[in-house]
């Protein structure tokens, strides 16, 4: 566990927040997170039980992703995941970060810039080469917000899914 120093400016929330990486007793907030994301970004209604195989999967630490919570005064309060893609052009990893989530009325409180912030960190050092992430195309106040974090749009990202979802 750490404790953000990342919040930058807004002394009184760092000291309230501590940034640390998934465990299993965090699946039934993950399970709350991701299905909400999905709704509130895709108008998707995830059903649960794949939901709670997908994270409970993570947390068990089998799929090669890992979970990444910020507590804000004892509380889980938002969470991203990681996932690692191999460039062999760079013959390093990149960082994915994916199923972000911040509860809404803990939004605009720079919650995500410090866990963004901290996983940048950790990227860095293990000697990733970079961040990447998507964002539907619909989501322009996620689009805002990883754009204010100097995150650049650079590719297309295309897909032949084999579920409705």
């Amino acid at each position: 566990m750490t404790r953000s120093e990342n919040n930058q400016g807004n002394d009184s929330l760092s000291s309230e927040v501590i940034i640390r990486k998934g465990r299993i007793e965090d699946l039934e907030k993950v399970v709350v997170f991701n299905s909400a994301m999905a709704k509130e970004t895709e108008d998707i209604d995830l059903p649960p039980e794949t939901v709670e195989a997908g994270a409970r999967a993570v947390l068990e630490g089998g799929v090669g992703a890992s979970y990444y919570m910020l507590e804000l005064a004892g509380t889980v309060v938002a969470q991203l995941m990681i996932t690692l893609e191999w460039s062999d052009w760079r013959a390093c990893n990149l960082w994915w970060i994916q199923s972000v989530y911040v509860q809404p009325e803990h939004r605009r409180r720079g919650l995500f810039r410090a866990l963004y912030n901290h996983v940048r960190g950790e990227a860095q050092a293990a000697g990733a080469a970079g961040l990447r992430l998507y964002a539907d195309v619909t989501n322009e106040g996620a689009h805002a917000a990883y754009e204010g974090l100097g995150m650049r749009s650079h590719y297309k990202v295309y897909e032949d899914m084999f579920t409705s979802y």
